[in-house]
C-alpha cells in the first residue's frame, strides 16, 4: 500500500531535491505552502498554511485527511541555515514576530496531528533538525562570521527541545511513533534519498537520541545514538 507523507515547514522556493525524494520513494507527498505553485512539481500537492492560525493547522490536516484518510507520517521540518537567510535583511521587531509564529505554527499543527494519530491509533511524527553552526564560546579562534544569529540560535533551540517533549508525550501511545533526526550539512537529495529509506524500513518502535544519516533502520538498539 503506497504511504502518505505530510512535509510541514518547508516552504522555501529552492527545497525541490527534498520533495522529489519523498515523491521517488513512493509516497504520495503533501507539503505545507503560503501559496500554492502555479505549476507544482510531479504529484505533489501543497496545502496552504497560515503559520499564524491555529485554525489554520486545522483546515491544512484535514485537507490531507480528507483525501487519504490518515497520513502515515508527519516530518516537520527545522532548517536553520535557509530561515537565516529568509530573515536576514528583515528588522528586529518584524524578526521576533516571524520567529514567533514559526514556532508556535509548529506547536499548533503538531497538537492536531496528535489528536488525529490518536484517535485513529496510529501514525508517525518524524522532526528533522538541519542545525546551523551555533558560536563557539570556548574555541581559540572564533567563528562569529558563520555562526547564526541569536534568535535563529533560540529557535533551533527550541525546536529541538520542542521535538524531545514530544517523544515523551507520546511514549506510551501505541502504534503512534515519533523518530528524531539530524542532518549536519549532508546535500539535501542525499540526506532525503536515505531518509525515506531509513523510514521505509523502520518500525513504530520508539529509538532514543537523535538519528544521524547513515544509520541503518533494522535491529536497531535503543540508546544507540546519544545526543
Amino acid at each position: 500500500m503506497q504511504k502518505t507523507v505530510f512535509v510541514v515547514g518547508l516552504e522555501f522556493e529552492d527545497a525541490t531535491d527534498f520533495l522529489a525524494a519523498a515523491e521517488s520513494s513512493g509516497r504520495r507527498v503533501f507539503t505545507t505552502c503560503e501559496t500554492p505553485p502555479e505549476m507544482p512539481a510531479g504529484e505533489i500537492t501543497y496545502v496552504p498554511w497560515k503559520k499564524n492560525s491555529s485554525i489554520s493547522a486545522r483546515t491544512a490536516l484535514l485537507t490531507v485527511c480528507n483525501q487519504v484518510s490518515v497520513p502515515d507520517e508527519v516530518i516537520f521540518i527545522f532548517d536553520a541555515n535557509r530561515l537565516a537567510a529568509l530573515l536576514e535583511d528583515g528588522e528586529v521587531p518584524a524578526y521576533i514576530r516571524t520567529m514567533e509564529n514559526f514556532l508556535m505554527s509548529y506547536i499548533n499543527m503538531y497538537k492536531e496531528v496528535e489528536r488525529v494519530f490518536k484517535k485513529n491509533g496510529r501514525g508517525r511524527i518524524v522532526f528533522v533538525l538541519r542545525p546551523g553552526e551555533l558560536f563557539d564560546v570556548s574555541a581559540k579562534e572564533s567563528n562569529h562570521e558563520t555562526a547564526i544569529t541569536t534568535p535563529i540560535a533560540m529557535a533551533q533551540g527550541a525546536f529541538k527541545n520542542f521535538a524531545e517533549g514530544v517523544c515523551g508525550d507520546l511514549k506510551d501511545s501505541g502504534n503512534v511513533g515519533v523518530t528524531l533526526v539530524q542532518d549536519d550539512g549532508s546535500a539535501e537529495a542525499v540526506f532525503a534519498a536515505w531518509l525515506f529509506s531509513f523510514l521505509n524500513e523502520a518500525d513504530s518502535s520508539p529509538l532514543r537520541g537523535w538519528i544521524r544519516p547513515g544509520a541503518k533502520s533494522k535491529g536497531l538498539l535503543s540508546g544507540l545514538f546519544k545526543r
